[in-house]
C-alpha cells in the first residue's frame, strides 16, 4: 500500500502512526482447558463466548459456485477429538454394507483442517490438484452447478467410529443452499441422512461461516456470531510443523485465528509506537496464530515476545495488536493491547474502485488526514474544506492509487469548529464533517 501526503511542507513529517490512538490493555478468557471459543472483535471487545467441545463437523455457509469456490467442510480436531480418514471407497452400492473389516489397513493417514484457510477442511483435502472441479468429498457438476459426493469417509469422535458420506452441496440460490450427508455406525445403527440448510426449517445461517453438527446428538448447531460482528477468534486448533522432507507432524495449539474477510501483518523487531500501516497483510488464518508465546519447562512459565500485528478488518479499519501475557491451560486467559490507527471507515461510497474514505484524527489540532482504501488505480481526484456557510478554505488536486492513500491537512490556520471536507472524482463523491478543535 501506498502513503501519499500532498502538503509539501508535511510529506517528511506526516505519519499514519501519529493518527492512532492510545493503547489499550484488554483480555480474553477462553476458560482452564481452553474450553471455550471467543470471538473478537478490535472495535467492540468480545462479542461471545461458546463452547468450543459439542460440535465435530462445520459446513462453510458462505455463498460460492464454480471451479473457484473451496465448499469447505471442516473437522473438530482437538477439542471434538475427530478424525477423518479417506479409505478411498465409493458411497454408492458399497455405504449399507461397509464394515469395520473393510478399513483395515486404509486408516493410517487422517485428513486435517488447513491452518491457514478457512476454506479447506478435512474433508477436502483428498481432492486433486490438477482438477479445478474436485473439492475432496464431491465433484462439481457442470450441469446443475451442484457439487455431488460419491466417498466414503471414516470418522472417529473419541471412542465412537462413523461411516459418513458426504452427498449434495446445493450452491444457488442463496436462501437455497444447503448440504446433504449420511452418517451411520459400522453395524448401520443410527444410520440418519441430515440436511443442512442455509436459511430453512428455523435455521437461518445467512451470516455465518460455518453451521454445525454434532454427531453425538445428530443436532445441527448455531454456535457463531455473524460474520460481520467478529475479527479474531481465540481458539483450539490443529497445527503442523514440517519434521523432513515427507513428514508432517500435527499437534494441538491454543492461539488466534482471524476472520475470513480480515488480514494481518506479522511485524518483528519494530517500535510499534512508530510504525506505520504500510505492511505485508496476509489472509492466513493462522498469521496470529500461537508462536508468539513460548513455554519454558524449567520454569513452568510462558514467557511473550515483542511481535507486533497490525489487522485490517473487511471495513478498511486498520489495529494493532500485541500480546502481554498468556495463563497457559490453567486459566485459559489472553493478555493484550490494542488500539485503533485508521477508525472503521465510510461505507456509503457507490465507486467499484473505491472501498472505504476516513478522516483520522477527528477532531483535529493542527492536522488531519484524509484516508482513501482504494482496489485500483482511481486517478486523478479533489479535497475540498469549507465552513458551515460553503466558504471554500482548502481544495486539493491529488492522484489516488490502488491501496491505501493518505493525504494529509493542514488545520493549524483553520479556527476552532466544524467543516466539511469533500472528497470526489467526478464519478463519486463523499462528505464528511471535520472538527477542529485548538
Amino acid at each position: 500500500m501506498k502513503l501519499r501526503p500532498i502538503l509539501l511542507t508535511a510529506a517528511a513529517a506526516f505519519s499514519l502512526q501519529a493518527n492512532a490512538q492510545t493503547w489499550v490493555s484488554d483480555s480474553v478468557n477462553t476458560t482452564p482447558g481452553y474450553a471455550n471459543d471467543v470471538y473478537y472483535s478490535m472495535d467492540n471487545g468480545s462479542v461471545s463466548s461458546v463452547p468450543n467441545t459439542n460440535w465435530h463437523f462445520g459446513f462453510q455457509m458462505v455463498p460460492q459456485s464454480g471451479p473457484s469456490s473451496t465448499a469447505g467442510i471442516i473437522a473438530n480436531h482437538v477439542m471434538g477429538k475427530v478424525s477423518v480418514y479417506s479409505i478411498n471407497k465409493q458411497a454408492t452400492g458399497n455405504f449399507a454394507t461397509l464394515t469395520a473389516n473393510d478399513t483395515v489397513g486404509k486408516m493410517s493417514n487422517p485428513l486435517y483442517n488447513s491452518d491457514t484457510a478457512w476454506g479447506y477442511g478435512a474433508f477436502n483435502q483428498n481432492h486433486d490438484p490438477s482438477n479445478l472441479f474436485d473439492y475432496g468429498w464431491g465433484q462439481y457438476n457442470q450441469t446443475t452447478h451442484y457439487l455431488n459426493g460419491d466417498s466414503i469417509y471414516v470418522v472417529k469422535v473419541d471412542t465412537a467410529t462413523y461411516k459418513v458420506w458426504m452427498q449434495e452441496y446445493v450452491t444457488y440460490p442463496n436462501d437455497s443452499i444447503s448440504w446433504t450427508f449420511r452418517i451411520a455406525r459400522f453395524d448401520n445403527s443410527s444410520d440418519t441422512t441430515i440436511l443442512v440448510p442455509r436459511h430453512a426449517n428455523g435455521f437461518d445461517f445467512t451470516n455465518r461461516q460455518f453451521a454445525y453438527f454434532n454427531a453425538t446428538t445428530n443436532t445441527i448447531l448455531d454456535r457463531e456470531p455473524g460474520r460481520d460482528t467478529w475479527d479474531i477468534l481465540f481458539t483450539r486448533y490443529d497445527d503442523s510443523a514440517s519434521q523432513g522432507p515427507m513428514f508432517l507432524a500435527h499437534y494441538p495449539a491454543a492461539g488466534v485465528f482471524s476472520n475470513m474477510n480480515t488480514t494481518v501483518a506479522e511485524v518483528h523487531n519494530i517500535n510499534p509506537d512508530t510504525a506505520g500501516i504500510n505492511q505485508n497483510y496476509s489472509a492466513n488464518t493462522n498469521e496470529i496464530g500461537y508462536d508468539w508465546k513460548h513455554y519454558d519447562q524449567t520454569t513452568n512459565t510462558w514467557s511473550i515476545d515483542s511481535t507486533v500485528y497490525f489487522i485490517k478488518n473487511g471495513t478498511s479499519a486498520y489495529y494493532q495488536l500485541q500480546f502481554t501475557g498468556f495463563g497457559g491451560s490453567a486459566t485459559g486467559v489472553y493478555n493484550f493491547r490494542k488500539r485503533t490507527l485508521v477508525p472503521t471507515a465510510v461505507k456509503n461510497i457507490t465507486a467499484n474502485n473505491v472501498n472505504a474514505v476516513a478522516i483520522v484524527p477527528n477532531p483535529a489540532q493542527n492536522q488531519t488526514a484524509v484516508m482513501i482504501d482504494a482496489s485500483e488505480n482511481v486517478g486523478s481526484a479533489r479535497i475540498i474544506v469549507a465552513d458551515l456557510n460553503g466558504r471554500l478554505l482548502q481544495n486539493y488536486a491529488v492522484t489516488v492509487n490502488k491501496g491505501m492513500n493518505g493525504f494529509a491537512i493542514n488545520t493549524m490556520a483553520i479556527p476552532t469548529g466544524m467543516y466539511m471536507v469533500t472528497v470526489s472524482n467526478g464519478s463519486w463523491k463523499v462528505t464528511e464533517k471535520l472538527m477542529v478543535q485548538h
